[in-house]
């Protein structure tokens, strides 16, 4: 029994090791991308057709083995659209998100963001559905990341008669007695370009950027220097009117940190109905790739997504089929979303056309 136990505390450490080594060096990440618009680019801000806009989304992943501790995503988000010159417009945001929380060590990244936009119009008019827009946004916020050291364990600790760790044995291991649990507050700043054009009620197309992490903070957890990679960020996509009632929303989001690249596309179908006064819903299919420096590109997760649009709110779910290397150990259970978008309406009859995410 003791062995069993050993063999299960091996494998289980070093599935939390390998995952945390990712969260330092890597951002959180969603399946469920275009409705999370300031995380995606800070050029986003303010790109929707009303006045006010509210985002929430959560995911959970690795449940299957991590149990009640999970790896959970909370971001939430408010940004507003604010006239400027002629058919141009401001946008202003504030945007936050926990990530992390899993395992014993419970690692955690959290960070604040304030962002602004500027669209200025370079084609169309007022009165006319057929527009182009190109609008540069920024962020500038504030990060921290921790892990609670008391809940961690280390071989020097294992009680192998008993089969468990002693956890009142202090351990030897020099770089935890060195660490202090938690990185200092540290700057955070990222830019990013959107371009736009609208074509019909039910048509448009869409192409941005971004770069994540411009001042290079420091996100070390051991008195050390440990400068957190550079993220950048190529997404399009857009809606293609198949009837009248029938649309297809298709999506790509290309980024790379470090060592790591990946790619998420697909696309959501949209049906709506005048006869519903305002209701639609998107079902669509979401293949993720990734990429690290020794590894060859492969498909990590097949997202399935339901949206439901009612009225001002669109209300989103997604589930994830792990068809990574870790599948066999997840029983290719993977990741489930959540989103929810609230979007108040202006006082102007005219509204900024904006391309559907």
């Amino acid at each position: 029994m003791p062995f069993r136990r050993l063999q299960t505390a091996i494998i289980f450490g070093t599935f939390y090791l390998l995952l945390s080594q990712s969260l330092v060096a890597q951002d959180m990440r969603l399946a469920q991308f275009y409705k999370a618009p300031q995380l995606l680019n800070p050029a986003m801000t303010g790109v929707f057709p009303g006045q006010f806009r509210f985002h929430l989304n959560y995911r959970d992943q690795w449940s299957s083995i991590l149990g009640n501790q999970p790896f959970r995503t909370q971001n939430i988000g408010t940004d507003f659209n604010l006239k400027a010159f002629g058919n141009d417009f401001f946008g202003l945001g504030l945007n936050a998100y926990l990530d992390g929380g899993a395992g014993d060590g419970e690692f955690k990244q959290t960070r604040v963001h304030l962002s602004g936009s500027y669209a200025k119009q370079i084609s169309g008019n007022a009165y006319s559905y057929q527009s182009q827009y190109l609008i540069a946004g920024a962020q500038i916020g504030f990060g921290q990341n921790t892990l609670n050291w008391n809940r961690l364990w280390f071989s020097d600790q294992y009680d192998g008669l008993a089969g468990y760790p002693a956890f009142d044995t202090p351990s030897q291991e020099a770089w935890f007695n060195q660490s202090t649990g938690d990185t200092d507050l540290y700057l955070d700043f990222n830019l990013g370009l959107l371009w736009y054009m609208t074509l019909s009620k039910n048509s448009s197309i869409y192409l941005g950027g971004a770069l994540n992490h411009l001042n290079g903070p420091n996100v070390s957890l051991e008195n050390e220097f440990e400068t957190l990679d550079k993220r950048w960020v190529i997404h399009a996509g857009g809606e293609i009117a198949l009837t009248g009632q029938l649309s297809l929303l298709p999506g790509l989001l290309i980024q790379n940190q470090g060592d790591r690249s990946s790619i998420s596309f697909g696309t959501n179908f949209r049906y709506s109905n005048s006869d519903w006064k305002e209701m639609a819903f998107r079902i669509g299919l979401w293949p993720h790739l990734s990429k690290r420096k020794d590894f060859n590109l492969f498909a990590d997760e097949w997202t399935t997504s339901l949206i439901l649009e009612w009225t001002q709110w669109d209300i989103g779910m997604s589930y994830g089929i792990n068809t990574s290397p870790l599948k066999n150990a997840t029983l290719s259970r993977g990741a489930f979303e959540l989103s929810l978008t609230y979007v108040r309406q202006g006082k102007t009859k005219v509204k900024t056309k904006c391309p559907k995410m």
